[in-house]
């Protein structure tokens, strides 16, 4: 029997931050009756309103409460107060997708594999709802306490009527649409939806979303967790669309597996009609490709998951192992780093020392931003939405670090200080880095 009791915010001790988005934060909490860890997404009524964003807050309560699976985030109630709104879910112990993807650069093939399996069958299991999610991408993916996924942040998703009050085209092979324009598989749209770097042609083009958008959205998942940098990458989000209209898709020469090269150009195709997953096979013809060869379909969330903390980021270029103590030559950092998604951040000859996620916090506002420690040395910091540097904190030889706890540390300069957190809980070694440089500079 559901528990339909009225929650309060008194019910929850409230913990840390684990990310923040345009409404509000999510927070790590508890509920003080049964001890239960849950995450809890707070959003400001204010803000709401005056943005005008009633139907997306509507929108994600409604399509979670339809969209009940195990590799969907639950939702286990929503309450409210003068304020705020709070959305009370599942926790996923082990955060972001993209927060692993900026730790280890890149992930192996096994790995790619079994986690786009679950992928897929997540959005097999959201289409035959006549769910469109519309902004699939790695920061709307979480990762669970025994490493499985879980698709989340509904705020932009869509559910298609069914042309005519039927079931819907493509459902009877369990397809994602045919891509053609009828109600069950569009979905018009007058403004902007998703994320640049993900953005479907279709939506450039013809200002419509629909059911194989979403495969669009999956091919450019498995381009990065394979090479740790986004398939149309450009320096402004124009760019990006042109070279997304113009499919201008390059694979590196270290692409790590011919499947699954395959298999990224058949989701990676301009026409949604042609997209594996879309038309007559379905959903079948996607799960038998080349590239998930082995794979046991068969509830894939109870199978054992690749864990990700045993994964070397030695396997990437672009994140601490370019800069860490190891046997390579600085010039051979350099050339490794050179091929990855952190290189326009950086001049020819700066190595990367340490970089990570943290929250960045001042006066009220908490942002997610992507921390870098370069060998010039330079401290500066970037969106990881936006892929665009936010800040650089002055170096100096009076910038002092401090160590707050696990989690927390300070930045101190002339006339400042920034407060950061870092999710991972290794503020230990930002301030050892530092200090490194430092005293070596």
């Amino acid at each position: 029997m559901a528990d339909s009791r009225k929650r309060y915010r008194e019910d929850f001790e409230f913990r840390t931050v684990l990310g923040e988005g345009s409404f509000g934060q999510v927070y790590e909490a508890e509920e003080k009756a049964n001890g239960r860890r849950c995450a809890i997404k707070v959003l400001s009524k204010d803000h709401i309103m005056r943005e005008d964003k009633i139907r997306y807050v509507t929108t994600e309560r409604d399509l979670l409460d339809l969209c009940k699976h195990p590799l969907v985030v639950r939702l286990y109630y929503t309450f409210s107060d003068p304020s705020s709104l709070y959305f009370v879910m599942e926790i996923a112990e082990n955060g972001e997708l993209l927060t692993w993807l900026r730790t280890l650069g890149r992930f192996d093939v096994p790995t790619s594999q079994f986690h786009m399996a679950e992928l897929v069958s997540a959005l097999e299991f959201l289409h035959s709802k006549n769910v469109v999610h519309r902004d699939l991408k790695p920061e709307n993916v979480l990762i669970t306490a025994d490493w499985h996924l879980k698709i989340t942040d509904f705020g932009t998703a869509k559910l298609l009527e069914p042309a005519d009050g039927g079931e819907g085209e493509g459902e009877g092979d369990g397809g994602a649409g045919d891509g053609t324009a009828s109600e069950t598989t569009m979905a018009r749209s007058n403004s902007f939806l998703g994320t640049a770097e993900y953005v479907s042609p279709e939506l450039l083009t013809d200002k419509y979303t629909c059911k194989a958008s979403d495969l669009w959205g999956l091919g450019c998942i498995l381009y990065q967790l394979l090479t740790g940098a986004m398939p149309f990458h450009a320096a402004t989000d124009y760019l990006i669309f042109q070279r997304i209209q113009k499919r201008d898709l390059k694979f590196p020469d270290d692409f790590p597996s011919d499947e699954a090269r395959g298999l990224v150009d058949e989701l990676l195709e301009l026409d949604p009609v042609e997209r594996i997953g879309a038309g007559p096979g379905g959903y079948d013809m996607l799960r038998d490709h080349f590239f998930f060869e082995g794979v046991n379909w068969e509830r894939l969330w109870e199978q054992p998951a690749p864990d990700l903390s045993v994964l070397s980021p030695e396997m990437a270029a672009g994140t601490d192992a370019c800069g860490g103590d190891d046997s390579r030559s600085r010039g051979e950092k350099l050339a490794l780093q050179r091929q990855s998604q952190w290189a326009d951040f950086v001049g020819d000859d700066e190595l990367i020392v340490k970089n990570g996620l943290v929250f960045k916090k001042k006066g009220l506002s908490t942002k997610k931003r992507m921390l870098f420690l370069t060998d010039k040395p330079r401290l500066f910091y970037v969106d990881p939405k936006k892929n665009v540097v936010k800040g650089e904190i002055p170096w100096s030889g009076d910038l002092s670090p401090e160590l707050v706890s696990a989690k927390k540390f300070r930045i101190h300069v002339p006339d400042r200080s920034y407060n950061l957190s870092d999710p991972d809980a290794t503020a230990s070694e930002w301030v050892e880095a530092i200090g490194d440089l430092l005293a070596s500079s």
